[in-house]
Formats: C-alpha cells, structure tokens, sequence
C-alpha cells in the first residue's frame, strides 16, 4: 500500500471514529416526534415519520418519569443531549387525557409540567402517573386537591412551585 493509500484509509478511520450517531448532532437543537424506539441508560432515540433522532441521556432521565420504548413522545436534544421530552399528541383530547412533559436547563434546573389527575397526595408530596413531586417550603397549598382531581401542576428541580384546578 503506497503512502497515499495508507493516509487516506487513516484519514477516512479518523472521520468514522469523529462522526456522531445516525440521527444524532453534536451541535445545535433537533426536534422529533414518534415512538421510542431505544430507551438505554445513556441514550434515546424516537423513530420519527421521515428520520429517527439519538440523544445522550444526562439530566434528563425518561425512565424515571415512566417513560418506556414504544411511547409517543415528542423531544428536543440540544447539542446530542435531550433536554426535553413530552408525550406525543393523542387521538383524542377528551377531558379524561393528561399530558406530561419535561426539561433540563443547561444549568443543571429541571422542570416537569403536569396536566391530568392527581395520582396520590400527601403532606410531603404529589404524584402525577409515574411522577412525583416533593412539597417543599415555598410549594403552593395543595389543601384543596384530592385524588383523582384535574390539574395543571409544575415542579422544578423534583418541588411543587404551582398548581391549579385544570
């Protein structure tokens, strides 16, 4: 192999190594919309209508917010890394539907807004589906909810900061 040959195999190697995902960026914000299609502890990646699109897991972890492979979810990856997610539009927009989504800030703040039914309530917190949230000092009184109520809630860093009949 002469010393051409051999720079441009080194070369092409250095490229495939560099080279993000199929469907990932490491630079800019992406959107897509469509099922999970992987759901791994570093990684998510929604097969979308026309593409699919991986992002790196860091402070937003689907999985512990009940999300699982198979779930319609829209989402947003801000330089390869998901910093929002929202389950995807449903067929129907009864009075009985709830929508969840959440973000992370690149300064590390999360945020989960909530719309549906309180799942459980007590003196220390609130759950949503698969999600809770702990009542904090500076959380709103939640004295007038009960189970099964409607309501449009939302939490930053995993604390109760509003809450409102929906």
């Amino acid at each position: 192999m002469g010393r051409g040959a051999r720079t441009a195999v080194a070369a092409a190697a250095v490229v495939a190594v560099a080279a993000p995902a199929a469907g990932a960026s490491s630079s800019g914000r992406q959107r897509a919309s469509g099922r999970i299609a992987v759901l791994r502890p570093l990684t998510i990646t929604v097969h979308g209508k026309h593409r699919d699109l991986t992002c790196r897991l860091r402070r937003l972890v689907p999985q512990r917010l009940g999300y699982a492979a198979g779930v319609r979810v829209e989402i947003t990856c801000d330089g390869g890394v998901l910093v929002r997610i929202a389950r995807g539009a449903t067929a129907s927009s009864s009075s009985s539907s709830s929508s969840a989504s959440a973000s992370a800030s690149s300064s590390g703040e999360s945020a989960f807004d909530f719309v549906g039914p309180v799942a459980e309530l007590s003196a220390s917190s609130i759950a949503f589906g698969s999600y809770s949230c702990r009542i904090g000092p500076g959380s709103p009184g939640v004295g007038a909810f009960r189970r099964g109520d409607r309501v449009h809630a939302h939490c930053t860093n995993g604390v109760l900061t509003s809450i409102a009949a929906a």
